[in-house]
């Protein structure tokens, strides 16, 4: 995943948490903590999840046509 993806993912989640709060509690400070803190503990789990993924053969052979088109290395 891209640095875009795992920032992006974490924002939608912590946009929707924090909508939520907002709705059933209606305190802006409590709804800015738990966006906050939903942003943060989405961003590194799904960090973890792909610093655990592991490449296979076949993706790292694509990443390396992908990075030298011509073929030299």
């Amino acid at each position: 995943m891209r640095p875009v993806e795992l920032v992006g993912g974490s924002g939608i989640g912590a946009v929707f948490v924090g909508l939520i709060v907002l709705m059933t509690t209606q305190q802006l400070v409590l709804t800015l903590v738990s966006t906050g803190i939903t942003f943060i503990v989405i961003l590194m789990v799904l960090a973890l999840f792909a610093m655990g993924a592991k490449q296979d053969a076949e993706e790292t052979a694509d990443l390396e046509r992908q990075n030298n088109p011509d073929g030299e290395k």
